[in-house]
């Protein structure tokens, strides 16, 4: 019976990503190259499409404490299971990549459609992560040059041949950037290295500081306006 259990929560925890199908890459020319992914679907809406409509939502003023109490507490809720569910998403495949373009818009949310009309929800939550357009290799993106090597398997190269993080563009929604990634976009990979902090946050702590700017958007949004 355990051993079944795990195997249940381990299917769970799949679903929460999508799975790779297929993939293809095509040589545009020197240093050019289009890499296509054919990825799984997974239910639910995007949530800020979800957190549009909470916010559109038609309620009466909140009177008294215990209705804005039973609303704070549905909000936490929604926000706790988002980051309860994700989490250890994010350190399964942190080994392997980097989303960088975790925001509200590439989080699906199933199991919510109530929500917009009462407080309270009983129906499961589940939420997923889409979008992998903007991943890179963690490996190759944390390497401290480009110099290949044969494990070398970059998924994602600049248009001057590089893939690690000095070099390549700064991806994501900005409204989600940490600080060190503001830092990187306006003064370059130079200023990062003369500050420790911003550099180990920038090479390993974007999807996480990504994540928690959207579950304190999921928590503020499914409040009453």
């Amino acid at each position: 019976n355990n051993k079944s259990s795990s195997n249940n929560n381990n299917n769970k925890q799949h679903l929460l990503l999508p799975a790779l199908a297929g993939s293809e890459t095509q040589n545009l020319g020197e240093n050019r190259w289009r890499v296509r992914l054919a990825m799984s679907k997974l239910d639910g809406e995007p949530l800020d499409a979800y957190l549009q409509r909470c916010q559109d939502r038609c309620l009466p003023p909140i009177s008294n404490w215990s209705s804005l109490k039973a609303h704070f507490l549905a909000g936490g809720l929604f926000a706790g299971t988002l980051l309860g569910q994700l989490c250890p998403a994010f350190e399964k495949i942190s080994a392997v990549a980097f989303h960088r373009d975790v925001n509200a818009h590439n989080i699906l949310v199933d199991g919510a459609q109530s929500m917009t009309t009462t407080p309270l929800n009983h129906t499961p939550l589940r939420f997923g992560l889409v979008d992998f357009g903007l991943a890179v290799e963690a490996s190759c993106w944390q390497k401290e040059d480009d110099l290949p090597t044969p494990d070398s398997r970059p998924s994602r190269v600049g248009q001057d041949g590089a893939y690690t993080w000095h070099h390549l563009d700064v991806g994501g929604d900005c409204r989600y950037w940490p600080v060190s990634a503001w830092v990187q976009f306006l003064l370059g990979w130079t200023e990062l290295e003369d500050h420790p902090p911003w550099r180990f946050e920038y090479r390993t702590q974007l999807d996480l500081h990504s994540l928690g700017l959207t579950v304190l958007q999921a928590l503020a949004e499914t409040l009453p306006p």
